[in-house]
């Protein structure tokens, strides 16, 4: 069974500071899970050995970060796409249109409808605030 244990927090909007707070769930992460981890669990589920997919896993996290800089669409299969996108203020006329509009660049992953079915099959449960 997969479960993620969430909790309360309270956030108040930035644009109206004036406004009392609100309270959101927000999920409490159990740790992280690093490449030799990730490793050890691949090789248990295929022929090659610890150090070879290891080996895998590192030139892919400076392939991925380098082709999605590039401005490519990266598909990691059943994991879905990842790829960048821009953020920028509006102005009233494509004319007024310019590089200085750019606020910034946000990473989009688009799941699969297999991952997004994984992630419907997960439990809640509520930690309570001490």
């Amino acid at each position: 069974m997969n479960l993620i244990k969430v909790k309360g927090v309270t956030k108040r909007n930035p644009r109206e500071p004036e406004t009392a707070p609100k309270y959101y769930l927000s999920a409490i992460h159990g740790g992280q899970v690093g490449v030799e981890q990730l490793a050890n669990e691949v090789s248990k589920r295929c022929s090659l050995r610890n150090s070879d997919v290891q080996g895998v896993l590192l030139a892919l996290m400076e392939i991925i970060p380098d082709e999605i800089c590039k401005g490519n669409i990266v598909s990691l299969g059943e994991l879905g796409t990842f790829y960048v996108n821009v953020s920028s203020s509006g102005v009233d006329s494509a004319n007024d249109l310019s590089i200085s509009n750019l606020k910034g660049f946000k990473l989009i992953h688009l799941a699969t409808k297999k991952f997004k079915k994984h992630l419907r099959m997960i439990d809640v449960s509520m930690q309570s605030a001490s």
